[in-house]
């Protein structure tokens, strides 16, 4: 498939998915009286924009961590302080900014021969997905995580790499788990560069962290043993599997519960050994993904694909707004020169992660939204077309390692003289 075919086709994937969920809950809500989540694919819609609120309250005052036990790293709520000076409609101007600089960049990805086609399948791809749509409605600051990661493989494929690092060490001082991609500087041999994407992202955090009330040593304290994580209830009823609550998020944790609560089948397991189970397992994945794309896959956008897709899938909490980075890949993948038989699936597989899938609710499972079952097969959905994904790659990269091996056998074979 062609560049100009493989983003046609994933603007038509989205436009389709988009306008049948649209019409889908419109009658839902309309036509036969249902209420959330039926009558909409985005989160409650009295707690629209809370996210962004939620940094705000916690950051304005200069003391999260003492006064909030504020769940946000020291750069957010800096931020949240910052946007907190805006006398009126601050979250605008946030959303305004995210959305200008996404503009920018998905421009640069996207942008065709004809421009009244460009402008067209730009405006579709980038603002009418299911990730973009719902972190608005949050209001989260994924959104600004997104921008930077975004620019940093930009940046990245065009080998400008300190100001690629620039970028990944504002997004790993704002939410730690970006931090897997500093494994892309390794295949190009850029350890300076890592080296000074980990110092800087430290130096930041540091000097949030001296702007706090309070003073540098009890804030570092209750940053250091998590206390930013364990203040919130919520992660403890996500991840017990004694309740039947789950986050609607895209985790491999999230998946396991979902299959516990609707079978039975781990019912009764402790809950402290199930974890230390899950996290052992997610670290040796973890680090057999890391491997492998360090030492066998060549392909930028599959190299890139698979940390996101362990980025999002293997902590144990992930919300569903994380789904924002799969453009990282995306956007790599529809510039790709490279052409393969599996192009077509691949683009089908990215599209269906774009679109809203909310049509069947599970019913023995509830989410964080009171007195409303609103996690849907999508949710599952999801996790399993980045499993499936993830899988394509390595077995495909395998393969094809395999075959050059054997190629180069059998051509040193051949120069060899006969016995």
């Amino acid at each position: 498939m062609s560049r100009t075919s493989r983003i046609s086709v994933l603007s038509l994937i989205v436009v389709v998915g988009f306008t049948i969920a649209v019409g889908y809950h419109y009658y839902q809500g309309v036509y036969l009286g249902q209420s959330y989540p039926r009558n909409t694919f985005l989160f409650l819609p009295h707690a629209r924009f809370s996210d962004f609120h939620d940094v705000v309250r916690d950051g304005h005052t200069l003391d999260p961590y003492l006064e909030y036990s504020s769940a946000q790293y020291p750069l957010l709520a800096i931020l949240g302080y910052l946007f907190s000076l805006i006398p009126r409609y601050p979250y605008a101007v946030f959303a305004s900014i995210v959305c200008a600089l996404y503009l920018l960049l998905s421009v640069m990805y996207l942008w065709l021969d004809n421009w009244y086609t460009s402008a067209t399948h730009i405006f579709i791809i980038a603002f009418l997905s299911y990730p973009v749509l719902i972190a608005l409605d949050r209001g989260n600051f994924e959104l600004l995580v997104f921008v930077l990661l975004l620019a940093f493989v930009f940046l990245f494929g065009r080998k400008r790499y300190w100001a690629s690092a620039l970028c990944l060490s504002l997004a790993i001082a704002m939410k730690l788990y970006p931090a897997i991609l500093l494994v892309l500087f390794v295949p190009e041999r850029k350890y300076r560069e890592m080296a000074a994407t980990i110092a800087s992202a430290a130096a930041i955090t540091l000097v949030s962290l001296l702007c706090f009330k309070g003073g540098l040593g009890p804030n570092l304290t209750f940053l250091l043993h998590g206390g930013n994580l364990q203040s919130n209830q919520l992660f403890a009823q996500f991840t017990s599997l004694a309740s039947p609550m789950v986050q609607r998020g895209v985790s491999l944790l999230t998946f396991i519960k979902i299959l516990s609560i609707e079978t039975g089948v781990l019912r009764g397991l402790d809950d402290g050994r199930f974890l230390s189970c899950y996290f052992a397992s997610a670290g040796v994945i973890g680090l057999l993904v890391v491997l492998y794309v360090v030492f066998v896959e060549k392909e930028a956008w599959k190299r890139t694909a698979l940390l996101i897709f362990a980025m999002l899938l293997l902590p144990h909490i992930s919300a569903d707004y994380k789904l924002l980075h799969v453009y990282l890949p995306l956007f790599l993948f529809v510039n790709v020169k490279t052409h393969s038989r599996l192009d077509a699936l691949f683009l089908l597989l990215f599209g269906l992660l774009m679109i809203p899938k909310d049509y069947i609710y599970l019913s023995r499972v509830i989410s964080d939204a009171p007195g409303a079952n609103d996690i849907s097969i999508a949710v599952p959905a999801n996790i399993i077309i980045m499993v499936l994904m993830s899988l394509m790659i390595v077995i495909g990269g395998i393969r094809k390692r395999h075959r050059g091996v054997a190629a180069g056998d059998r051509l040193t074979g051949s120069t060899l003289p006969a016995c």
